[in-house]
């Protein structure tokens, strides 16, 4: 991440690492899963705008447009970019998951702004569980190529700590008030008790709850109730908590 920070397209040197990445073609969990689809494209409008929460980040090479060759600078390196994955609740049609891709340049005025939201956020970039919001601005100055450069604004606010702290750690026990043979009638025959959860509901909670995601996220990602993400997200007792 930090590699991408101080990008310089005269001295960044891309390492073997990068290199054999960019020459990979995809993991066994990506193949078959479709892919995130970019919010922004030639049809976006100064004041579009998308929020979401960070699902992953990663640089990846800039690829030309028609023919999806990576590209370089003139000595050589690699022109990179930086890809985020967010969580939103866009959803086009009954196949669509939600997750957007936002792409920032490594150079130039999507750089810039990428680095004035990074101050922002005491010099810290998004991790999976933050929110992250991009917005298309304007557009710059013409540049000597005919086109202008579109204006972007990314925001970061960090998920909260005691939130992802919490969740996944074991609830304390309480200890039960002695109940009336009323309270126990009652009790019996709950009203409004909220469906149990599926196996898949709950592989997808303890997913999310170890990609850094606090409790009332993945409560408002899945449309559920809060407190039934965090009791399905507790973890065993005997088990070391992960946050």
């Amino acid at each position: 991440m930090s590699g991408f920070n101080d990008f310089n397209p005269q001295s960044y040197q891309n390492t073997p690492s990068q290199e054999s990445r960019a020459a990979s073609i995809m993991g066994v969990d990506e193949f078959g899963a479709g892919g995130a689809k970019a919010f922004f494209n030639a049809d976006s409008q100064v004041g579009d705008s998308v929020t979401g929460q960070v699902l992953e980040e990663e640089i990846l090479q800039v690829t030309d447009f028609d023919d999806h060759t990576p590209k370089y600078w003139a000595d050589g390196t690699p022109q990179r970019q930086m890809r985020i994955i967010i969580q939103t609740d866009l959803h086009d049609d009954e196949y669509d998951d939600g997750t957007r891709a936002i792409y920032i340049k490594g150079w130039g005025v999507q750089m810039q702004a990428y680095r004035a939201a990074r101050r922002a956020n005491h010099n810290q970039p998004p991790r999976p569980g933050d929110t992250f919001t991009a917005t298309f601005t304007g557009l710059g100055p013409r540049g000597k190529k005919g086109q202008p450069p579109k204006l972007y604004r990314y925001e970061i606010t960090p998920a909260p700590a005691k939130a992802v702290a919490d969740f996944g750690a074991p609830q304390p026990a309480a200890q039960p008030a002695p109940s009336t043979p009323a309270q126990e009638q009652a009790q019996a025959a709950p009203q409004g008790a909220p469906a149990a959860l599926t196996p898949e509901q709950v592989a997808t909670i303890t997913a999310l709850r170890d990609a850094g995601l606090g409790p009332d996220q993945v409560a408002a990602q899945l449309h559920l109730p809060v407190q039934q993400v965090y009791q399905a997200g507790q973890r065993p007792a005997a088990q070391e908590p992960a946050f």
